[in-house]
């Protein structure tokens, strides 16, 4: 009788065992994709501010030279000047 209840205590610490690692097991997935999720989307928050900022200046400064070709442009200085001055085609200097 002892020898029986010993193995039925065995088998069921076992199964206990082996359900409660399972579990562990998808919990760990669970969570490791939730934080890969989290840090991915954080990177790629980051980069995107990062490319915003790197597009807006480069916006800003091809602005900023238009506007001194504009200036030069109204003060009769030579077109080629004015494109090796601010790195403007002829055809933006032209259009201002």
């Amino acid at each position: 009788m002892f020898r029986d209840n010993k193995n039925t205590f065995d088998y069921a610490k076992e199964s206990a065992y082996s359900e409660g690692k399972a579990e562990g097991i998808a919990a760990g997935i669970a969570e490791g994709i939730a934080a890969g999720k989290a840090k991915g989307k954080a990177e790629g928050i980051a980069e995107g501010i990062a490319a915003g900022k790197a597009e807006g200046i480069a916006a800003g400064k091809k602005e900023s030279m238009k506007y001194v070709a504009e200036k030069l442009k109204e003060k009769g200085m030579d077109t080629d000047f004015i494109m090796e001055t601010t790195g403007l085609t002829r055809d933006e200097i032209g259009s201002l």
